[in-house]
């Protein structure tokens, strides 16, 4: 009977602390201004993304099918001490916000001098600090379900009025803090992933076409790696966010692959790692018939971008950079000339990497490359010869619905 009525008193006293925390207490707690009044969830999410920025934070936005997402790289922020890499903010189509992931701690961003030796450590005090804390704040978490299907993880859950807070943390590679409305969380079961409706995506409907031939898929949502070495889990979150799925991000995809921070992954591995996930969605990744003009028109024309394993040369590059600026200058015929004048690029196994071809033209021979390294990267276009020269001895791939 004491036992009893020592636990009733603590959970009052859990209860009744965490009603007494008032927004302003709740955000100097956290160290961030998340919160303007009671409910983050009503609120538009320009003010937020503003607040969250700072002024000297850098905010980029992708689009995807049902809705965006606003990425924040902000100047200084801190959770609980704790420093902030990135906020992603999920946008409804009407600028609501659905959900908010606060990056912490990833194995690729924390390297230092190339080595990543004490990051396993760090790692697992700064998830031990957070649930402390929150513990501190809010009471005793409970046991939640987090993402779908194969992504679907047990956490623990804080409440604070409407809004749940459930830190993740993979040991071997990232801490984030999920928020979302309490709602929203599923403390029962684990949730089923249900396969895209993909004729609903209308893919041929993102299809641009120009006069002077250029075919492109034009809403290709750009993920940018940083300065860590996951182009491959970069350029496969950019494919599944085409398809409207947010639930895998590049630090999932670099788990589940092995990447290592700064020799990246091989796109065999991550293949492997995300089969499943694509399975249950109804996707896969079709290898293509060959390297041809013919293939890559076939799987461009049906919506679906291809992904390429190639050798970024500074040679490649150069042109890519130098060809995108000068097509634009001149007449179509005389671009043609000047496109068959030029030499075959050298082929050195040097600066391994994987990036999207989203378009052609037949006319001229080129692809439209999007390369993971920011919107100024998003659409360039290479000759498909170049592209031949400094490819890897790996097939093309396309995620298309099975």
């Amino acid at each position: 009977m004491k036992y009893f009525q020592s636990a009733f008193v603590l959970f009052l006293t859990v209860v009744c602390a965490a009603a007494e925390v008032d927004f302003q207490t709740f955000n100097r707690q956290l160290g961030l201004p998340l919160l303007a009044d009671d409910n983050l969830w009503d609120d538009p999410s320009s003010p937020v993304l503003a607040r969250l920025a700072g002024p000297n934070g850098k905010i980029d936005f992708t689009d995807f099918p049902n809705g965006k997402i606003g990425t924040i790289t902000p100047d200084k922020s801190s959770f609980f001490g704790i420093p902030v890499e990135q906020f992603r903010l999920f946008l409804l189509p009407d600028g609501k916000l659905s959900g908010v992931d606060i990056l912490l701690t990833n194995k690729g961003d924390s390297i230092v001098d190339g080595r990543t030796t004490k990051f396993a450590r760090e790692l697992r005090q700064d998830i031990r600090e957070v649930e402390t804390r929150l513990t501190q704040l809010l009471g005793s978490g409970e046991s939640a379900f987090h993402g779908s299907g194969r992504t679907t993880t047990k956490l623990k859950v804080w409440y604070w009025k409407k809004l749940a807070v459930l830190p993740e943390g993979v040991r071997r590679e990232y801490l984030v803090i999920h928020l979302i409305p309490r709602e929203k969380v599923n403390s029962r079961r684990r949730n089923r992933t249900e396969a895209l409706d993909t004729a609903e995506l209308n893919l041929t409907g993102n299809l641009e076409k120009n006069a002077r031939g250029d075919v492109y898929i034009k809403n290709i949502p750009m993920v940018a790696q940083g300065s860590k070495g996951y182009c491959v889990p970069a350029t496969l979150e950019r494919c599944f966010l085409y398809y409207g799925i947010t639930g895998i991000d590049m630090h999932r995809i670099a788990d589940w692959s092995g990447t290592d921070a700064t020799d990246g992954t091989k796109l065999a591995k991550a293949l492997s790692g995300v089969r499943p996930v694509l399975k249950e969605y109804g996707l896969n990744m079709e290898e293509l018939g060959g390297t041809s003009m013919r293939h890559i028109v076939r799987a461009i024309n049906c919506g679906y971008p291809i992904v390429l394993t190639l050798y970024s040369t500074d040679d490649y590059v150069e042109r890519m950079l130098d060809n995108t600026t000068r097509r634009e200058l001149v007449p179509l015929k005389e671009w043609k000339k000047t496109l068959r004048r030029q030499k075959r690029l050298p082929s050195r196994r040097k600066g391994a990497h994987v990036c999207l071809i989203i378009g052609y033209n037949e006319e001229t021979g080129e692809l439209a490359v999007s390369n993971s390294w920011g919107e100024q990267y998003l659409l360039h276009w290479v000759r498909l010869e170049d592209v031949k020269a400094v490819m890897q001895d790996v097939p093309l791939y396309a995620m298309e619905p099975r």
